[in-house]
């Protein structure tokens, strides 16, 4: 198998390997990387998930170095700035240094931040500097996917084998290149201006803004957006530059929130570009998908895609937009004792979240479910529900059990807190940040014994996806509900079912609570042939 993924790779084809959590995929995909160019470009999505890397690479004697976001080592950023606001040009302490990449990535970041400012070199620009010279570096999906980004690496790609890893997330990358606008940052933007005739612009653009309609959760087109003037725009950027130095110059680097008005309104140039109201802020975004992933179809570019869950072909090539060479590689189908953990299956023939049925006795059911589970499960439980509305509802009918809901606050360090004071029913949106981010274990072995999914997460029937949709089948000339809609479903519940699945010795109920899933489409892509059929 190895041999043969090298021949693909170094054919120019791309490799797209579906392979579960533990079969050895990262140190698979480095063997095969390293061995045609000598070069992997390791693509993650969070800076969790450099340590498997510097772990592997390790193992292999291979050198290893990273790149984060500038908000991360600056040592006069605050944290939660974009990179685009740091200007390093300004910086008294621009130079780099040479890094040793000898220790894990996370204490790394921290180490450094402290010697840059007390030696005087640049944290970023020295790990940028350093990781050019190791044979693997591990990035975020940002450096690769917005092409400002990229082009601010100065790497020659074709020098790597990149890598992407968990490359199912590709699905939503057009939310990489979103801007959003919201009357929050239009005050707080209007508090940093020192420009009265800026601060009347931005004052008008939230009296706009104050006028839409609230729309929640759901995505819808707004046809006619807020635009600026040219010459509005031109104060709009005086001010911002102004403001931009000023915290370089100061050494105190914070938000700029009128960069993040400035960027939303220069993000509508860009072609494609469509504006929605969603969750009371406007949200400019190109919904196709293939637009942020074109860069992958250069043709001197290798590429290995990598997940647990990596959708189909036709998928990959119709809805992604991918157009080189595919050579697709199912681990579990070729080495069926690769097949992680155990399942077992129970279908609830009596609820269902599709909209027609959505009810207050519905929500009911669905509480008493998951305190039933709660009460049977051997240990924690991960329920996945389609929405924050579905959530909330479900939320408010919960008695007597641990539960810990998803917000936008909550932390992987709240899960571990909540998992240590006994069991725990956790209560997380389908394609949430719980969701994917997920690693309760002990010594390798999950911590989670059921899971409960609530619905079918199919795609929201809004304007957005109906957009998407529309795009994807311009370019394809394919309408294809499967593809559009029961794909992205699929993914994400396997996914939800792979959180409790991290070692070979692990296993799972898992509770379809929806009579949807009694089908046999879901069936045979779940593996659920004889589910046990459940009612309250």
């Amino acid at each position: 198998m190895l041999d043969r993924a090298r021949q693909v790779v170094g054919s120019g084809k791309v490799l797209a390997l579906q392979a579960p959590t533990g079969s050895g995929k990262t140190i698979f995909a480095l063997l095969v990387a390293l061995n045609v160019t000598g070069k992997a470009l390791f693509l993650v999505r969070t800076h969790n998930q450099f340590y498997p890397v510097y772990r592997e690479s390790k193992r292999l004697g291979k050198s290893f170095g990273f790149v984060v976001g500038k908000p991360n080592v600056c040592p006069f950023s605050s944290g939660d700035v974009e990179s685009i606001d740091i200007d390093c040009r300004r910086c008294e302490i621009n130079l780099a240094t040479g890094v040793e990449f000898g220790e894990q990535p996370a204490s790394l970041v921290s180490k450094l931040r402290q010697e840059g400012l007390a030696n005087g070199f640049c944290p970023y620009h020295s790990l940028l500097f350093s990781s050019k010279s190791t044979e693997v570096v591990a990035m975020t999906y940002p450096y690769l996917f917005l092409p400002w980004l990229r082009e601010s690496l100065d790497f020659n790609l074709e020098e790597y084998v990149v890598i992407i890893d968990e490359a199912h997330n590709l699905d939503t990358i057009s939310d990489l290149g979103e801007r959003r606008l919201s009357r929050a940052t239009l005050s707080s933007a209007m508090s940093q201006a020192t420009s009265e005739l800026v601060r009347n612009i931005l004052s008008k653009l939230q009296h706009k803004l104050s006028a839409l309609p609230e729309v929640g959760e759901r995505y819808l087109l707004i046809n006619d957006p807020p635009t600026l003037e040219a010459d509005e725009l031109e104060l709009l950027q005086d001010e911002y530059e102004a403001l931009r130095a000023k915290m370089t110059e100061q050494r105190k680097i914070g938000r700029n929130h009128l960069g993040s008005v400035l960027r939303f309104f220069l993000s509508l140039r860009e072609p494609g570009r469509k504006v929605f109201l969603n969750g009371g802020s406007l949200v400019s975004k190109n919904p196709d998908p293939a637009f942020q992933l074109d860069v992958l179809n250069q043709k001197t570019l290798p590429l290995i895609l990598m997940s647990g869950t990596l959708p189909p072909l036709n998928y990959i090539q119709k809805v992604w937009g991918l157009t080189k060479d595919i050579e697709y590689l199912d681990v579990e189908r070729a080495l069926p004792t690769t097949v992680q953990g155990k399942r077992e299956w129970l279908l609830a023939k009596d609820v269902t979240t599709s909209f027609q049925k959505r009810s207050d006795v519905m929500w009911g059911k669905y509480a008493s479910y998951l305190m039933r589970i709660y009460h049977v499960s051997r240990a924690n439980v991960l329920a996945l529900v389609p929405s924050y509305e579905v959530l909330r509802k479900v939320l408010g009918r919960l008695k007597g059990i641990n539960v810990l809901p998803e917000d936008s606050r909550t932390s992987m360090e709240d899960l571990s807190r909540a998992a240590e004071n006994g069991k725990v029913l956790i209560l997380a949106v389908n394609r949430g940040k719980l969701s994917e981010g997920i690693e309760l274990t002990n010594g390798g072995r999950s911590l989670i014994s059921d899971v409960a999914l609530v619905g079918i997460p199919f795609p929201s029937p809004d304007d957005y996806s109906k957009l998407r949709a529309e795009a994807i089948a311009a370019r394809t000339g394919v309408a294809n509900e499967e593809l559009l809609v029961r794909i992205p479903a699929l993914i994400a519940v396997k996914q939800a079912i792979g959180r409790a699945l991290r070692n070979p010795g692990d296993s799972v109920t898992v509770w379809l609570l929806d009579k949807r899933y009694d089908s046999p489409w879901w069936k045979a892509r779940l593996g659920a042939f004889n589910p046990r059929k459940i009612v309250l």
